[in-house]
């Protein structure tokens, strides 16, 4: 980037290509069960946002347009003329921002457990408050606070919960300062959402404390765009692309049959990622559950 980042993707399969963007405090692997049933099929680019995985940014702030250029940049890069962009909570975000900015070359939006209004005073409060933890230098409690935020955002099994709690306690925490300021400061995309006019999928979990049926009903009603009904995974938290993997990828392998993305890609060298093999993408549960469609 032309700020000295570098902006860490994997790159796997070949057909379609959709590029997936995770939430706060998550990464690529985020998206490795949707990589394993995805990739025999389609093309699947992973990106890590600035303040997550082996991306390296700077210290200076930033917002969605600047997440959703570097975003466009390693698309550049990888020579995807059209493709479906989005993914969870402010990964589907910064998928918006993308759709707004290059409107012809997004063929579809995958939006998960999102919104497209700003926080609140109440909530920015909220939030200063949760980031103010995960600076402390209170090692147990910010122990504690991790195991919270995996139970209230993934859910479902424990060992699983675990490996994402084992990857926060390892990581500079710091570097949540900015993404925090970028969530938290960002201002109401809904009188933007009339010029988004492809097609988009609509998930959310249903035990999500994050982001309510409401805020997604919201975000769907303002989209100029065919938009599919709000698919409700029961089961379900923050990340139904972790916990509930099968339900995902399939609702997303539906959506991209659906759509006709004319030229997606061509090949050209890769040389700011790497591409995984499918074997180290396994899914991350198999736990059961069901769609509900509103």
């Amino acid at each position: 980037m032309p700020d000295g980042t570098e902006v860490f993707y994997t790159d796997d399969g070949a057909g379609p290509a959709v590029m997936l963007s995770h939430s706060c405090w998550t990464d690529h692997d985020a998206w490795d069960g949707q990589v394993a049933a995805l990739s025999s099929r389609f093309r699947v680019v992973c990106v890590d946002s600035r303040g997550h995985g082996p991306t390296r940014e700077t210290d200076a702030p930033y917002d969605y347009w600047r997440l959703a250029r570097d975003h466009l940049a390693v698309a550049d890069h990888l020579g995807l003329n059209r493709f479906v962009a989005g993914g969870v909570s402010s990964g589907a975000m910064t998928g918006m921002h993308m759709a707004l900015l290059e409107p012809a070359r997004i063929g579809g939006l995958v939006l998960i457990g999102t919104s497209a209004t700003a926080y609140s005073d109440e909530e920015k409060s909220r939030w200063r408050d949760v980031l103010g933890v995960w600076l402390g230098d209170d090692d147990d409690l910010v122990k504690g606070f991790a195991r919270a935020l995996a139970a209230a955002t993934i859910g479902g099994r424990r060992d699983v919960q675990m490996r994402w709690v084992t990857k926060w306690l390892a990581e500079d925490r710091q570097r949540m300062r900015n993404s925090f300021a970028c969530l938290i400061n960002r201002p109401s995309l809904l009188p933007e959402l009339a010029r988004i006019t492809c097609g988009a999928l609509l998930i959310r979990g249903a035990g999500d404390q994050a982001f309510s049926d409401e805020n997604m009903i919201t975000l769907r009603d303002n989209l100029g765009g065919p938009t599919s009904p709000l698919h409700t995974v029961e089961g379900a938290n923050h990340l139904p692309n972790i916990s509930h993997p099968e339900i995902v990828s399939d609702l997303i392998a539906d959506f991209l049959e659906r759509l006709d993305l004319g030229d997606s890609d061509h090949d050209i060298g890769v040389a700011v990622g790497r591409s995984r093999s499918q074997s180290d993408c396994a899914p991350q549960s198999n736990l059961a559950g069901a769609v509900t469609n509103s």
